[in-house]
């Protein structure tokens, strides 16, 4: 038997003749709600994922109705705009999920990766908030 952990992930190779045998690996996930301030433009979601980690995906909810010009979100970072979606509706309980991305996930990450939304149609009103949830894997070190 083999045994390796990583920050609460792990997987186990059973090398008895049986075959192999993988046990589920945990996945880290950051989740940060951001509040539009009156004006804002562009929503930042700062460090969902550390230097050196893999990027699976980003998940995102509006939560609370935007106000204002807002009649649109551009869900990404800094090199793709709608990495991880675009929504036409602004309002509370909109989602995007893995069925909307429009670039790939599990690319790995030199510094700290940000999400950006940016807001289309407009600046924020009085109220507006977007959920973002970056899925991620923890950079591996080589053995001891």
């Amino acid at each position: 038997d083999y045994s390796a952990g990583v920050a609460g992930q792990f997987v186990r190779v059973n090398a008895g003749g049986t075959g192999l045998e993988y046990a589920a690996l945990s996945t880290p996930q950051t989740t940060t709600l951001t509040v539009a301030v009156s004006g804002t433009q562009v929503l930042t979601f700062a460090a969902l994922a550390p230097a050196g980690a893999t990027v699976q995906g980003v998940t995102w909810r509006v939560s609370t109705t935007f106000t204002g010009g807002v009649t649109g979100l551009l869900v990404g970072d800094s090199t793709v705009n709608d990495r991880w979606g675009v929504a036409s509706a602004v309002t509370a309980g909109t989602t995007g999920g893995s069925a909307a991305w429009r670039g790939q996930g599990g690319f790995t990450v030199a510094s700290a990766y940000s999400v950006l939304v940016a807001l289309t149609g407009g600046a924020v009103g009085a109220a507006g908030a977007v959920t973002c949830a970056c899925t991620w894997l923890p950079a591996l070190t080589p053995p001891a």
